[in-house]
């Protein structure tokens, strides 16, 4: 049986954020397929996520999804409508995406999601703004120290750490574990940032404190435990 190290010295006070690892981002037929954006970019880091998800579970540190999900579009204040659209034919949040309940929203089933597991929705880029609950979930749980994982690395996994690092939470991005498929330079600016400012960037070999001469392959026994049947519930 694979186990790794203790995340952190006191682990009790540790949990695992994933973000936006959905069909919408990652999947054919979700926003980034409608407006002609590699969905492809998510595929990098789900055996590290599934890596960093096999560790945490060991050490009882809970698993956060944090994920887009509105209900309906009365509430978002008009600004919202024009994320990511930079010319009129662009699908935004106005053609109706995004909604909570909707297979689109769903975790990719190639992650190891488990019914037990905590899901916060969002309504915003950051999972601290908007009408999100998450910190007043970490702070019932008297979570600390948050791992983000997820996508995009120089967007909503930024964001939302950065806020974490506002709110006082110790923030550690997991490289490998991200992913973006905006331009290189942008996602060099965000690990740096990440590292420099709003906490700790690390690799998932410094995270979990092991050493293996190829992650795919510790990655490909934990893909058959996971997967051996049905997997997780989205």
């Amino acid at each position: 049986m694979l186990s790794f190290s203790n995340f952190s010295s006191n682990k009790s006070d540790s949990a695992v954020i994933i973000i936006d690892m959905i069909n919408e981002f990652c999947s054919p037929g979700g926003w980034a397929d409608l407006n002609n954006l590699d969905y492809t970019y998510c595929d990098k880091c789900i055996d590290p996520i599934n890596l960093l998800i096999s560790s945490a579970r060991q050490k009882n540190i809970p698993i956060i999804w944090l994920n887009w999900g509105l209900h309906g579009l009365e509430n978002l204040p008009k600004n919202q409508f024009y994320l990511w659209k930079k010319k009129k034919s662009d699908v935004g949040l106005e053609a109706g995406l995004f909604q909570s309940g909707s297979k689109n929203v769903q975790v990719i089933s190639d992650l190891d999601k488990q019914p037990n597991d905590t899901l916060v929705e969002k309504d915003r880029i950051s999972g601290f703004a908007g009408s999100s609950n998450l910190d007043s979930v970490l702070k019932s749980k008297r979570i600390k120290k948050l791992y983000f994982a997820g996508v995009t690395t120089d967007q909503c996994v930024l964001t939302t750490m950065a806020d974490a690092n506002m709110l006082g939470y110790d923030c550690i991005m997991v490289k490998e574990c991200c992913a973006t498929n905006s331009p290189p330079y942008a996602e060099k600016a965000a690990l740096y940032n990440a590292g420099e400012c709003f906490g700790r960037l690390m690799s998932v070999r410094e995270v979990l404190n092991f050493d293996v001469p190829n992650i795919e392959e510790v990655s490909k026994q934990l893909r058959g435990k996971f997967f051996h049947g049905s997997p997780g519930t989205s």
